[in-house]
């Protein structure tokens, strides 16, 4: 399985995260901050399916943008999943003829701009090769990590959270887990931010690695909010160096715009 984070900033794009989007195997993508600004329409052409983790704006604002860039007379457009919550928000918040048009409704000849597909939680969804398996985690909205299996490796993806359980049990009873990609967001001093928000700093995102119990795996850490990058980045190291052992040798912040490869 190929995964890219995709880059959202022309100013160190590698390093700087503003809009969340992770493309699998070039075909599927988990949420989409950054999905309509991604290399060319036809690259983008490919992308049939979309899992939305949420509704936030960072997870869904190029959205929009993506399903113009697609738009073919010739088929349906993308399937976008996500939780009932999350679609709702789409229609209402986003797609509600005051914000962008209603695409949701609207067809070019007798083809779909965008289908919709409500997810269950830990209900798989199959889309090609790859079975995604729907996890609750804990943010202010109704909030999916997902488990994405293709039959020989599994990536875990957690979505925007706070310290969360269910994500973790799932994990541990997962034999092919390769890989985990973990929202970590600010730094230890904002933790005060960290809590009201839904989301991880340095000393939290130990905290989780410690439920997932499994130091031999790689981590690699996603979402670090610009403004506090450097601080995060040395809190995380320090907090690493402590640990010492395959922990400390196997966790890392992503390189956005970079392909990691998992594999058996």
């Amino acid at each position: 399985m190929k995964v890219e984070l995709l880059q959202s900033s022309p100013h160190a794009p590698a390093q700087l995260h503003y809009l969340t989007a992770f493309l699998l195997d070039g075909t599927v993508a988990i949420d989409a901050g950054a999905l309509g600004q991604m290399r060319t329409p036809a690259e983008q052409a490919r992308v049939r399916d979309v899992f939305l983790t949420h509704s936030h704006a960072d997870h869904t604002g190029l959205l929009p943008l993506f399903l113009e860039n697609v738009l073919d007379e010739t088929r349906d457009g993308p399937t976008v999943h996500g939780h009932a919550f999350t679609l709702a928000s789409l229609r209402q918040d986003l797609f509600n003829d005051r914000l962008w048009p209603n695409f949701i409704d609207l067809k070019v000849g007798e083809r779909r701009v965008v289908k919709l597909h409500v997810l269950e939680a830990e209900k798989p969804a199959t889309v090609g090769a790859l079975t995604f398996t729907p996890i609750p985690v804990d943010h202010p909205v109704p909030t999916f990590g997902y488990v994405v299996d293709d039959g020989k490796d599994a990536l875990l993806f957690s979505g925007d959270t706070g310290p969360t359980r269910r994500l973790w049990e799932v994990a541990r009873a997962t034999p092919r887990l390769r890989a985990v990609f973990l929202e970590l967001s600010f730094p230890d001093e904002r933790g005060d931010l960290a809590r009201e928000a839904g989301h991880l700093t340095p000393a939290t995102f130990m905290g989780e690695l410690a439920k997932l119990a499994r130091p031999e795996l790689p981590v690699l850490a996603f979402h670090l909010k610009a403004k506090w990058r450097a601080a995060i980045v040395a809190q995380l190291q320090a907090h690493l160096a402590a640990a010492g052992g395959a922990l400390a040798r196997n966790v890392a912040v992503a390189e956005l715009g970079r392909d990691y490869v998992f594999k058996s």
